[in-house]
């Protein structure tokens, strides 16, 4: 865009909005012939000559024509902005600055979607109406910098629908905006699971806020059963393609034991690969606890061997002691 005098970029009060156009992230609207745009200002500039050099110092501004850069991010449709598409501005077309009004009406745009009350069941809430219930929002969840007197109100899914994410440098205010986001959260009712390994929100939330503390180890506990194979993986550390395979046979071989009672290792040494896997067939839930300690011993059990016959007969698979196995597996 071109601006048709510097002088039209300078800071000043129209009714009752205070224009600051000459800063970047500034809103814009653009008449264009598909409708009504709106942009954010990402950039601004002036030629840097001698003639502008001598204009701003003499104050003509009249003389000097800034050049600004708009992203264009929406078109106007009914009462909301939407995404515009491969629509977008041209040569030619007038651009304004974006009133209060418009950008109320933008910065209501935002939630694309609407998300009904539901009950435990999935079920829809409706009212004596008949009309369905949305969520309500959360009120004043944060002031939008440059606006007068506007703040955001979002619903709860909104933030959550999709993957939210505060980045920002140290002490640039990342945890206050979480914990500010968490207490419309609680005064509205809603549930919330804070994962906190840090513990920096120990004591942000008191007895009367109903948040319930569980600290892993000691006031719960997680259950041997619930881990996956493959977090047991990342668990224990393995290092290459056979070590989880390794590992998997050895939890299974576990878990046989705790439904049989045992708190030994199984061994497998002497014993059949038909044998073995008659008898593991019974877990047929990767659900099942096991013990832990005895983890190390049963790793050990889990080396096989073929052995083949003097006259080309083949001898069942048999599970015997490999010490080359055994020190890899260790």
């Amino acid at each position: 865009m071109q601006v048709e005098n510097l002088s039209l970029l300078s800071q000043r009060r129209l009714r009752s909005e205070n224009l600051i156009p000459n800063t970047i992230n500034y809103l814009a609207v653009v008449d264009s012939a598909h409708g009504l745009f709106i942009g954010e200002i990402y950039q601004s500039r002036v030629n840097g000559s001698d003639s502008v050099h001598d204009s701003m110092n003499s104050g003509h501004k009249e003389n000097i024509f800034p050049e600004i850069g708009i992203n264009v991010i929406a078109i106007l449709q009914g009462h909301k902005f939407v995404l515009a598409g491969v629509r977008t501005v041209g040569i030619t077309d007038r651009v304004y600055i974006a009133n209060q009004s418009i950008i109320e009406r933008y910065f209501n745009s935002l939630e694309i979607n609407e998300y009904p009350v539901k009950d435990e069941d999935g079920v829809i809430q409706k009212d004596s109406e008949g009309k369905i219930k949305y969520q309500k929002k959360l009120n004043d969840l944060a002031e939008i910098e440059g606006s007068q007197n506007k703040v955001l109100n979002l619903a709860p899914n909104t933030l959550f629908d999709r993957y939210l994410m505060a980045v920002g440098t140290t002490n640039s205010g990342k945890s206050t905006s979480a914990l500010s986001i968490l207490d419309k959260l609680l005064t509205s009712g809603k549930k919330v699971l804070i994962i906190d390994p840090t513990g920096e929100y120990d004591s942000s939330f008191t007895k009367e806020s109903k948040v319930r503390k569980l600290v892993l180890g000691k006031g719960t506990f997680l259950s041997l059963g619930s881990v996956t194979i493959q977090q047991w993986s990342m668990i224990v550390g393995t290092n290459d393609s056979t070590q989880p395979a390794v590992l998997a046979d050895a939890i299974k071989s576990l878990r046989f034991q705790f439904l049989r009672g045992e708190n030994s290792a199984y061994v497998k040494v002497g014993k059949t690969v038909q044998n073995v896997e008659s008898d593991l067939a019974c877990v047929k839930s990767t659900n099942v606890d096991f013990d832990l300690e005895v983890l190390p011993q049963q790793i050990a059990q889990e080396t096989r061997q073929i052995t083949t016959g003097q006259r080309g007969h083949a001898i069942p698979e048999t599970y015997v002691k490999n010490d080359f196995n055994y020190n890899s597996n260790q």
